[in-house]
């Protein structure tokens, strides 16, 4: 999205951690990267406090008309940071929600309400999906403006275009042919479930020897998985 607005004539910039994907994409497109660096995945009431003032500090010295957020904490602390800097339009697109119904009543509770307390400042929110807007009617989630569904767009090309033989890209990887291989593909977080996939192929190579699992993705649990 940054892309085709710089296209259509904007000025766009970043604002993000000091690493990840999203750097290099952004130099190759000659996009101006903001480094917060108090930016952190999990909750941490001191450096969530100096990445809204760092954010604060972008916003108002460069006088962004639009600031749009993405996730849930990042998008709670840009919105913070944009109300504060008095940012004319905030956007917040939601990718999901930092709760789900099986999670503890009180940090259920307490997610919900940020999630409530930051859409009366937000003028727009985009919804990915429609279990999104479900949920969102369901908490009263409701920013000031309106909102919108518009679905992540996909390039299939980059899913079709190669025709190599499976044993091949197998044996690049490291696997026979026969290997019976199990996918996971998600960020590498708490709450996805790695660590009973992990549990679950003890138990199955027992009766099926060749099964191997292959976990893909990135994130704060690497090491550990």
């Amino acid at each position: 999205s940054m892309v085709g607005l710089k296209k259509l004539g904007y000025h766009v910039e970043l604002a993000c951690a000091p690493s990840g994907k999203l750097i290099d994409k952004s130099n190759e497109n000659g996009i101006y990267v903001n480094f917060i660096n108090h930016f952190r995945q999990k909750i941490s009431p001191i450096s969530d406090l100096l990445a809204i003032h760092e954010l604060y500090n972008v916003i108002k010295k460069k006088k962004f008309q639009i600031i749009h957020t993405h996730n849930s904490k990042a998008g709670f602390l840009g919105r913070v940071a944009g109300l504060l800097a008095n940012c004319p339009i905030i956007i917040h697109t939601c990718h999901g929600f930092a709760f789900h119904d099986e999670e503890n009543c009180l940090k259920r509770y307490l997610f919900i309400l940020l999630e409530k307390i930051a859409a009366k400042w937000t003028h727009f929110i985009i919804f990915i999906s429609e279990p999104l807007i479900i949920w969102a009617k369901k908490y009263k989630i409701k920013p000031r403006l309106g909102q919108k569904k518009i679905y992540s767009g996909i390039d299939l090309k980059e899913f079709t275009a190669d025709k190599t033989d499976a044993g091949i890209i197998r044996a690049k990887y490291g696997f026979n042919k026969d290997d019976f291989l199990i996918g996971f593909v998600s960020k590498l977080l708490e709450g996805k479930g790695h660590e009973y996939a992990i549990r679950a192929m003890v138990s199955l190579r027992e009766s099926v020897k060749n099964a191997k699992l292959v976990i893909v993705g990135e994130g704060y649990l690497q090491t550990r998985i």
